[in-house]
Formats: C-alpha cells, structure tokens, sequence
C-alpha cells in the first residue's frame, strides 16, 4: 500500500489530536494492521465481485469516491476532536467556549456525512442520530448505554471507510467504569 500525503497528513493530525501515545483514550482503526512506508498490500482484483446489497441498506458505492475520502478524514479529525475534548474536560475554557467547542466538533462531523455518499453517509448519519446534545452525558453512568451505542457507530464508521480504502483512526468515548 503506498502512502499518500493525505494518508501520512491523517496519521499525524491523528497522533497530534491522541497525544502521540500518552495515557490517553485508546483507539480504533479501519486498518487491522499500521502498515510501515516498506509495506506494501496487494491490490484488491478488479475481477472480484460484490454481493449484492440487500433492500435495508443503500448499495455501497462502486469505487472509493474522493468525497468519501474527504468525507472519512473530516470526520475522523472531528471526532477525534470532541473525543479530544471529552477526554480532556474544559482546560482553559470557560464552559460557554467548551460546550461551543464540542458543538462545532459535532456540527463538522455531521458536515462529514453530509458531504459523503452510500455506506459512508449511511453510518456518519447513523452515528450521529446516537450522539445526544451535549456529549458529555455519554460519559456519565446514566449515559453508558447510549456511549456504548456511539462507540460501537464509531466502529461502523471507521469499517465503512476502510472498505472505501481511507483508513481512519477513531478515539471511543470513555465511559463510567460503574454502572
């Protein structure tokens, strides 16, 4: 697989938004595996077919589609933005600017799926009729369920663009460790 600057670009906005590997939320990926710049996949063949989608879900679209990838890696720097900050809290903030901050963090993910297609826009949008208005309460122990909910969509998200070839790195909401 050979890596573009959208890729290598991605990976770093990634590490910069997660700490680069400090004590932070952990993270899921699209990709089961980080391939090195000496790795290299194999192509997928063009003469291998698809089944074909059922009635309940929109058919996936036929080749990645630069708006699809635009669409994953907007989404995947939103979100890991608003992960960012639920993990972090307020900071310096005051609770107006943070509670602006996790809004427009939401708003661009919500743009993300807006700007897709097919699957991709399919589990943007799923994901984001999960999250609740003020993000925090996923955190809370009354809200578990519903984070759970929202990082099981995260999932679904990072494997739709996967299969788009866009591999995106997606920070879950940490949740009460009660119930």
């Amino acid at each position: 697989m050979k890596l573009t600057r959208h890729v290598v670009a991605a990976i770093i906005v990634s590490l910069i938004l997660t700490g680069c590997g400090s004590n932070g939320p952990t993270t899921v990926s699209s990709a089961t595996t980080t391939p090195s710049l000496s790795q290299s996949a194999p192509e997928p063949s063009l003469s291998q077919s698809a089944p074909a989608p059922s009635v309940s879900q929109p058919a996936p679209s036929p080749s990645p589609t630069s708006s699809n990838l635009k669409a994953c890696h907007d989404f995947e720097v939103a979100s890991n933005q608003l992960a960012r900050l639920l993990y972090d809290g307020k900071g310096n903030l005051t609770s107006t600017q943070y509670q602006q901050a996790m809004t427009d963090a939401a708003n661009k993910m919500d743009r993300a799926g807006l700007a897709a297609a097919g699957v991709v826009q399919q589990r943007i949008n799923d994901l984001m009729t999960i999250m609740p208005p003020n993000p925090r309460d996923m955190m809370l122990s009354t809200g578990k369920s519903v984070g759970q909910k929202y990082n099981a969509g995260l999932d679904h998200v990072s494997n739709a663009c996967g299969s788009e070839n866009a591999t995106i790195t997606l920070t879950p909401v940490t949740l009460a460790p009660f119930d």
